[in-house]
């Protein structure tokens, strides 16, 4: 027999306590039990979603968590991982979809917009942000996975988007995934030659950010940043 959240008493249940306070009054691991609904025959739902958030340290590891790490989980088959993994893209996309009206050339800002994408990847990507003339973020491209020390990137590559785009204005964004911001020695020749290849085509670079564990550096102001 499972343990449900109606086996709880009305005023400890999340959902009516979300439905009375609002769902930025629940505890991370009450919003995860209003989506999970059910426990198992051990524990009932707050409990599930306490050792589900207990297994993985923090919300912050959510952001990358895969089906197959969450079905490890006793409690936790298919349809409610799937369930999830699918609230999870939902935030992220209405968390994008927001921030997209912000202008994006003021770092802070640019900032915090990126590390949602960049922040808790376990391998280096880098992505480029293209921007309208008002700073607003057109569309984003990853152009390398591994990082640019590692697997490359084509300036060629940065500068067909930006045309196909029509963006003249653009950021570079990779992530450190030890945490560290600090650019590398491949990280500094190739902004350096990005930002040459790129005034030629009349293209602007705005920033390069390097991510890392709240924090980032900023080539165009050439200091680290953190939280």
């Amino acid at each position: 027999m499972l343990y449900t959240i109606n086996d709880l008493p009305k005023e400890i249940r999340p959902r009516e306590r979300l439905a009375t306070s609002g769902a930025s009054s629940l505890s991370d691991y009450e919003l995860l039990a209003i989506i999970l609904r059910t426990g198992n025959k051990k524990m009932n739902s707050l409990e599930l979603a306490k050792n589900t958030i207990s297994k993985f340290k923090n919300i912050g590891a959510f952001n990358n968590i895969t089906l197959s790490e969450l079905k490890e989980i006793d409690g936790i088959k298919d349809a409610k991982a799937i369930e999830i993994l699918a609230s999870i893209e939902f935030g992220k996309r209405v968390c994008s979809y927001y921030e997209r009206r912000v202008c994006l050339i003021d770092k802070m800002k640019a900032y915090k917009y990126i590390r949602y994408d960049l922040e808790n990847l376990n391998h280096e990507e880098l992505r480029i942000y293209y921007l309208d003339l008002r700073g607003g973020l057109i569309e984003s491209k990853t152009l390398s996975i591994g990082g640019v020390g590692q697997a490359g990137c084509d300036l060629k590559e940065v500068v067909k988007w930006a045309l196909k785009l029509s963006s003249s204005h653009l950021i570079v964004a990779h992530n450190h995934p030890t945490g560290n911001p600090e650019p590398s020695d491949a990280d500094i020749i190739f902004t350096r030659n990005l930002i040459a290849y790129s005034e030629n085509m009349a293209i602007t670079i705005i920033d390069h950010l390097i991510i890392g564990k709240n924090s980032f550096y900023s080539f165009d102001s050439n200091q680290i940043y953190s939280l």
